[in-house]
């Protein structure tokens, strides 16, 4: 039987207020005070400097979003907890033994694991290593993880990797290739998260997953959603498949994304017959 772990959920004093009018602290075990570390500060204000910002309020649009990677690193490396796993509150689990199987025997041999990231086009194409996605991040706390982490951030400070988009996700593979190789860093493959699927239509944001002949179908009776990958699962020349031949592994959880998540809010809580969608699960 697998332990309860409790869950975490970082926060500012106004929007703990908010969550506890509405009922709706009680999803999370522990909450703790949301602040910038002191790892963190000094990255953070160089960055400040460099993007004219002196708060997210009256700093420029275009960089103002560089601000949740200073902040999510703070939180981060802040964990009380040995071994934890960050989720997006938009991603679903739903293998039971998802988050405990990560916690206990991934994280075994790995010192930290992302799944990969399927929308790595431009320079990423280029990269001996895929790109990770840090929707999910299961991380033991380590100086090496948290050096990871803060050496990411001052990377979008330095600005010395034009190519890509200038956040904490693009970053991380540069610091752990160029800076921290002995770090155990595992890709987990994409049914950890089945990335960003518009059941029962077709948005902008996912065309290009259906254009690479992925997708998550259907949610039925007897199976949530599964990730299909675009070649077939026969012996033989590799080739793309046809729909129905396609090979196809259940989905551990879905990283849902806004239009994903209403869709599938409520027929989650009623197949796992729970409530609690979690942000941070972590594993003392």
């Amino acid at each position: 039987m697998q332990p309860v772990l409790p869950m975490l959920l970082f926060s500012s004093p106004g929007e703990l207020t908010v969550l506890q009018r509405k009922g709706a602290a009680a999803l999370w075990d522990i909450h703790l005070n949301l602040t910038m570390d002191a790892r963190v500060q000094p990255v953070h204000r160089a960055w400040q400097r460099k993007a004219n910002c002196s708060s997210v309020s009256i700093c420029p649009s275009a960089t103002a979003w560089q601000s949740i990677s200073f902040w999510k690193t703070s939180a981060l490396i802040q964990t009380p907890f040995e071994r934890t796993l960050f989720l997006d509150n938009d991603v679903y689990v739903l293998q039971p033994s998802f988050v405990y199987g990560l916690l206990a025997q991934t994280l075994r041999v790995s010192d930290i694991a992302m799944p990969i990231n399927v929308d790595r086009g431009g320079a990423w194409q280029e990269s001996p290593v895929p790109q990770p996605c840090n929707a999910l991040i299961a991380y033991r706390r380590t100086s090496d993880v948290a050096g990871l982490l803060v050496g990411a951030v001052q990377r979008i400070v330095s600005g010395q990797h034009p190519g890509v988009q200038q956040r904490d996700q693009d970053m991380l593979l540069f610091e752990w290739l160029e800076a921290r190789t002995q770090l155990r860093f595992l890709m987990l493959p994409e049914e950890y998260y089945c990335p960003d699927q518009d059941i029962g239509g077709i948005t902008a944001h996912v065309k290009l997953w259906k254009k690479a002949s992925r997708q998550i179908s259907n949610l039925t009776a007897d199976r949530l959603a599964v990730w299909k990958v675009p070649w077939a699962s026969r012996s033989g020349p590799l080739k793309v498949a046809s729909d129905a031949s396609r090979s196809s592994f259940p989905c551990k959880a879905v990283h849902g994304h806004p239009k994903l998540y209403r869709t599938l809010a409520s027929k989650l809580r009623d197949r796992l017959n729970t409530s609690r969608l979690p942000s941070i699960s972590t594993m003392r």
